[in-house]
């Protein structure tokens, strides 16, 4: 089984991007999907208790790249993002493989075009398996 858990806030534009991706996967027997929002530390538990194959969790991120670029997050501890802490606690604490999707940001106005089509684009090749 994969879980999948979405992380941001919504009201802060690109920063709900994660969120976003968590809303429009749909969820099968493989896979359970979660809302994170801000404190994504509080689903441990319950992540943990499904004992799944692999977590992936999607975030909005500041690598310097351009808007809406897709890159895996290797150490949450050194990229921008006002959830890495509690990113790397719940990997830690499920302890079970772990990947993290950032998505750049660009806008905290409202989610921009760029990182919309990146969404959209993770969530299609979800919906596509």
């Amino acid at each position: 089984m994969i879980v999948i858990i979405g992380v941001g806030n919504e009201l802060n534009g690109d920063d709900g991007v994660g969120i976003y991706i968590a809303r429009h996967i749909k969820e099968t027997p493989q896979r359970k999907v979660f809302l994170g929002h801000t404190a994504p530390e509080n689903f441990a538990g319950k992540i943990q208790k499904l004992k799944p194959d692999q977590l992936i969790i999607f975030d909005a991120a500041d690598f310097g790249g351009k808007p809406g670029e897709v890159r895996e997050i290797l150490d949450p501890g050194t990229q921008s993002s006002t959830h890495s802490p509690s990113l790397k606690f719940l990997i830690d604490f499920v302890g079970v493989p772990a990947k993290i999707i950032g998505i750049q940001t660009t806008s905290y106005d409202k989610m921009s075009n760029e990182v919309k089509t990146a969404a959209d684009e993770i969530v299609a090749k979800f919906t596509s398996q």
